[in-house]
């Protein structure tokens, strides 16, 4: 009886450290590199009297464009100081991030949106500048 009692620890003990160990390994999150070779990083920036408002309404933006764009990219929205609101995008290639332009372009819902936001804003949308950093 006393060696079950002492076997069942042992594998009680054994369990117990590999769960805590996995969980060790589950609580470190990997995060993944921002883009890779041949991507395309695109940072937005725009000034704005209300970035908290703005970044509101580009989170509306970035959700709609991620349903209805034909051409797939990442966007996040930012705030880059107190009176500068953006985002960064990552396009597959310098191709992906020209017809992503276009289709905002043409596309009523997504000027109308970015419309919003200059004049949440106070700022026009000329007044915003766009870096283009291709990844290595």
């Amino acid at each position: 009886m006393l060696i079950c009692r002492v076997v069942l620890g042992a594998v009680l003990a054994l369990f117990f450290s590999a769960a805590a160990s996995a969980a060790h390994h589950e609580s470190k999150q990997a995060i993944a590199p921002a883009a890779t070779a041949g991507q395309v990083i695109v940072i937005y920036e725009w000034p704005c009297r209300d970035p908290e408002a703005a970044v509101v309404i580009l989170k509306k933006l970035i959700a709609y464009e991620a349903d209805a764009t034909p051409i797939p990219y990442s966007s996040v929205p930012v705030i880059h100081n107190a009176y500068n609101v953006g985002a960064v995008d990552v396009h597959s290639s310098l191709e992906s991030f020209e017809k992503a332009g276009d289709w905002q372009s043409g596309d009523a819902t997504w000027q109308e949106m970015l419309q919003e936001m200059a004049a949440v804003c106070e700022s026009p949308v000329e007044n915003l500048s766009v870096t283009v950093l291709p990844a290595f």
